[in-house]
């Protein structure tokens, strides 16, 4: 499939160089050039996508090294893609500047930069994005690039972690499983979501409603009968019970069926329960599995992905 009139290929040579040199002369502070028309051809979707790229730059105060920032957006400036360049290779002369030494995605919005095919509109998904980003690292020869994923199901209420539910879906986050970005301590992370995985959420409840904890001088709260019968209520209708275990309870986070409210009823009953502090600390055995849960409450937020060229 051919690019579109007026367009650059980004999987091609002129495509690539075009790109290259947009930001070399906007680095070089030419700023004669000012927008772009690119194209970016995915062969297994067969399809070319458009968007613009926006480049500036700056210098932050007290640092030597320029920043540049690459926004792609539609055409209501919504940002699909906030993508810096930085720490750029030095040369003696930037007239043969040719790449940075790091990147760092600042943020994706997945259903913004919607694309007419026909009289149809198509969102650019998430994973097409990620793949849009690997290839223009491999273009400027970055060596590392960074993200801190904090990614939520903000259709249905900011406080539910997307990368939570993804690592019981998948014992990887979605920026580990979409595109090679490894999390800090992503081996422990990896063996925290196996092991919470694996928990039923019968004895979930158990340890959360246990009299004795009480006696363990942990707080008093518990989870409301109310609360866990609205939860069995909910999973009933994705053929889910007490004796699933996290792993296949978060596949409902998916269904269409479930209503937002649902969901997030789900979520807060499940998935974010108050940390025990006493059984997080006991070496007791038979807390391996609620111990690992207790483990994941402490990445509910921010957590820093790197990847390596």
């Amino acid at each position: 499939m051919n690019c579109k009139k007026n367009t650059y290929c980004l999987n091609k040579k002129e495509g690539k160089q075009v790109l290259l040199d947009y930001v070399t002369n906007t680095f070089k502070e030419k700023t004669s050039t000012s927008f772009k028309n690119y194209s970016f051809y995915i062969e297994s979707k067969k399809m070319n996508y458009q968007f613009k790229i926006h480049c500036s730059y700056k210098i932050p105060q007290f640092q030597k090294k320029k920043k540049l920032l690459l926004e792609i957006f539609d055409k209501k400036k919504k940002y699909c893609l906030k993508f810096e360049l930085k720490s750029n290779k030095q040369h003696p002369d930037y007239k043969n500047f040719r790449g940075f030494k790091k990147s760092y995605i600042h943020n994706i919005n997945k259903n913004v930069c919607g694309i007419k095919k026909g009289k149809y509109l198509v969102s650019l998904s998430g994973s097409y994005i990620l793949s849009l980003v690997d290839r223009i690292n491999k273009i400027f020869k970055v060596e590392e690039s960074e993200l801190s994923d904090d990614s939520r199901l903000e259709a249905i209420h900011p406080s539910v972690h997307l990368k939570i539910v993804k690592l019981y879906e998948y014992n990887k986050t979605w920026y580990q499983k979409e595109g090679g970005f490894l999390p800090d301590n992503h081996l422990k992370l990896c063996q925290y979501s196996k092991d919470a995985g694996k928990l039923k959420l019968k004895d979930l409840y158990e340890y959360y409603n246990d009299k004795n904890l009480k006696e363990w001088g942990i707080d008093e709260q518990h989870i409301k009968e109310e609360d866990i019968k609205e939860v069995y209520r909910i999973l009933n209708k994705e053929k889910l019970n007490k004796n699933h275990n996290l792993k296949s309870i978060s596949l409902a986070f998916k269904s269409k069926d479930l209503k937002n409210s649902e969901k997030l009823h789900l979520w807060n009953n499940i998935y974010s329960l108050s940390k025990r502090k006493n059984i997080s600390q006991s070496k007791n055995p038979e807390y391996k599995l609620i111990q690992a849960y207790l483990k994941l409450l402490e990445y509910h937020f921010q957590i820093k992905h790197t990847k390596m060229y």
